[in-house]
């Protein structure tokens, strides 16, 4: 009885704590109290709470409220800054996101969101208390998320959610989780994503056989000339924020810049973050719902989708991506899409074949800058492309301006100060975002014009992927925005004059503007363009999401007759050509494989070369029984544990395909999901291979 009434007692507490919480930040983040929400919630918070109680002793109860407290926080300052909700699918992101994060500053953020929870964890003695505390979430996870529970979960959630789910809207979140719950609507999300992935076999069909239908229908009408196509990190016009007073410190305010005179309105589904969902709107053509995880490309598998490059490749285009960063999220996507010619810094990745170079990249910044991409992709496509009258889709993407927008050079010191920023509360972060876009136009103003003079008759394009997080989304309007923070800048340019839209229009129809372009305006006559689409109304392309989708996620069957190795040459995880089979992405010093059983098919160039020796890089999760097959001959079977393994392997050249595919598989029994939310079962880093 005594349990029982403590038990009740810290239930009410909790509720008490968040109560007074959401009524004190009424007007911050959310307009609703927590006796607004669904029962659901309240649920939610049991369950949860009852693995606490059942885990921690008496003395340490007290931490329950505190924890829960501190998630509250948590999953609202993270809401409120990007103006998206958080569910657990983006748990999955967090190495992705922590990378991207960590060489801007990314620590102090870092910092800031685990303090709480590091204070928490550090004034408990008990080391096994400490432990519980950590994994606690990730079990709360697996609990609530388990069919039959899961199931159960959603049907209430639908039944008892007494809250209208706006699936989009410019104005507040994706959905008012004010009144459903912040914890229900966390698992709620991330389980209908899960179930998703279930929908998306029904749309596999013959894709294949309905792009060839498309392709022979547009052949006739399409013009080939060389598209260039920009995406700019981050990216906003100054003069857009009103209220602002700038002072142009040594510089001319007056001075016109056509891509800002002449640029549109375009509007993303994403604020501050999430860069990767307006890339697959603006090269896929479609709505980016977020129906299976947090980004659509980091489902992707390098297995063909009808994405605009596939399209254009398939009308003898040259497609060609390259970003000054790291691939976010992976080469496979890229694959996906339909890009042949990947790039990125050789610093990051010196076993890729790639132009790029952030040599020149200033110390202290996050890229190399614009003017210095612009620089080196024009020079490479010149001598690979168009010198060869070799017609290309060039698509680009400039990170320089990520948060925090840190400019070191000292040929970009502070042009823009800010009159009244202390009466605005004005941050220094903020500042530096302004002035970024000071020298962005400028280079873009100039590499504009250099395509206007060196490639007349091509269609240039540049977007922005979302407006600079600055000081919050609802800084914008206390510093005179009068549209949108989901409103962002694009500029077109085709055939040497801009072309102005007088209504923005959704990212996702970019694609359909291209293919007009291309066909001088027969496509969108012919076909339903999404240019004029209300964007309220998103959801009316589910199915055709559907398609790219469950097309792009489903595991890929490369050629078996496509890659050829030299012998003596080293092959190195993040080489995009090799045709990996159950492997996942590549990281920054490896891959991991997905399953129990990974394979790579490979042909030999000159096969006289090789003695019948494999030698072979990997790494192990924990410890695993790994066993290697040369063609089903077995090269050794063992049990590793450790993350550096050098392996030299002797074989019989006998067994050896001397005209055919030759087979290196990896058998792993022992794979495993990680228990970090990771959803992959992994077992062994792969880092690269070389015949002797």
């Amino acid at each position: 009885m005594k349990i029982l009434i403590q038990y009740i007692k810290y239930y009410l507490f909790i509720l008490l704590i968040l109560e007074i919480y959401s009524k004190f930040t009424i007007g911050y983040y959310h307009n609703y109290s927590l006796l607004d929400n669904s029962i659901d919630e309240y649920l939610t918070i049991l369950i949860i709470y009852t693995i606490f109680f059942l885990i921690l002793k008496a003395k340490n109860l007290i931490f329950i409220p505190i924890i829960f407290l501190i998630t509250y926080i948590l999953i609202d300052f993270i809401s409120s800054k990007y103006n998206r909700y958080l569910d657990y699918s983006d748990l999955v992101n967090i190495p992705l996101l922590f990378d991207a994060l960590l060489q801007s500053k990314g620590q102090i953020v870092y910092l800031f969101l685990l303090l709480p929870i590091g204070i928490v964890i550090f004034i408990i003695k008990s080391h096994i208390v400490r432990v519980y505390i950590f994994a606690l979430f990730i079990i709360s996870l697996l609990f609530i998320s388990r069919y039959p529970l899961r199931e159960l979960f959603i049907y209430s959630y639908d039944k008892l959610a007494f809250s209208h789910k706006n699936f989009w809207s410019p104005n507040k979140l994706e959905f008012d989780y004010d009144k459903i719950g912040r914890l229900s609507t966390f698992f709620y999300q991330g389980m209908i994503k899960d179930k998703n992935i279930k929908k998306a076999k029904l749309y596999l069909g013959d894709r294949e056989s309905e792009l060839s239908t498309f392709i022979k229908d547009i052949k006739p009408h399409i013009k080939q000339r060389n598209i260039y196509i920009i995406g700019l990190e981050s990216f906003s016009l100054p003069k857009e924020l009103t209220n602002l007073k700038l002072d142009y410190l040594n510089s001319d305010k007056n001075i016109t810049y056509n891509v800002v005179g002449q640029s549109s309105t375009m509007i993303t589904s994403i604020f501050g973050g999430g860069t990767i969902q307006s890339e697959f709107e603006a090269l896929c053509g479609e709505p980016a719902l977020q129906q299976f995880s947090a980004f659509e490309f980091t489902e992707f598998t390098g297995s063909p989708t009808n994405c605009l490059p596939r399209i254009l490749q398939k009308l003898q285009w040259n497609t060609i991506v390259s970003n000054t960063y790291k691939p976010q999220p992976s080469f496979e996507a890229l694959k996906t899409l339909g890009f042949k010619d990947i790039n990125f810094p050789k610093e990051y990745f010196p076993n890729l074949p790639s132009y790029i170079t952030n040599k020149n990249k200033s110390e202290g910044e996050y890229a190399i800058f614009d003017t210095d991409l612009y620089n080196q992709n024009l020079k490479y496509i010149q001598n690979k492309y168009i010198d060869k009258n070799k017609t290309v889709f060039n698509y680009m993407f400039s990170v320089w301006g990520h948060a925090f927008h840190d400019m070191k050079s000292r040929n970009r010191p502070i042009k823009i100060s800010i009159k009244n920023r202390d009466k605005l509360s004005i941050s220094t972060t903020s500042i530096r975002a302004i002035n970024q876009e000071y020298y962005r136009i400028i280079a873009l103003q100039k590499y504009f014009d250099q395509l206007k003079k060196i490639d007349s008759n091509a269609l240039v394009i540049a977007f922005s992927d979302h407006r600079p997080v600055l000081d919050g989304a609802n800084s914008y309007k206390k510093y005179g925005l009068k549209t949108d923070v989901f409103h962002n800048f694009i500029v077109i340019m085709d055939k040497g004059k801009y072309i102005k839209f007088k209504k923005p229009f959704p990212l996702y129809a970019l694609s359909d503007i291209i293919l007009n372009q291309l066909t001088d305006g027969w496509y969108c006559k012919n076909h339903i363009c999404k240019i004029n689409t209300d964007i309220r109304y998103r959801e009316k392309y589910l199915s055709e999401y559907y398609k790219i989708m469950a097309n792009g996620m489903k595991e890929y069957s490369a050629k078996l007759d496509n890659f050829f190795i030299t012998p003596r040459q080293t092959y190195y995880f993040d080489n995009p050509t090799i045709p990996f089979k159950n492997f996942s992405h590549a990281e920054t010093n490896f891959r991991w494989t997905k399953a129990k059983e990974a394979y790579i098919n490979f042909n030999i160039k000159d096969i006289n070369l090789i003695k019948g020796v494999i030698k072979i890089d990997i790494g192990t999760l924990g410890k695993q029984k790994i066993s290697i097959y040369l063609n089903n001959h077995l090269l050794v079977d063992k049990i590793f544990n450790s993350s550096n393994i050098h392996l030299t392997l002797t074989f019989n050249k006998k067994i050896l395909n001397l005209n055919g595919v030759n087979r290196l598989k990896f058998k792993l029994p022992d794979a495993r999901r990680p228990n970090n939310g990771d959803k992959r079962v992994l077992a062994m880093q792969f880092k690269s291979f070389s015949f002797f």
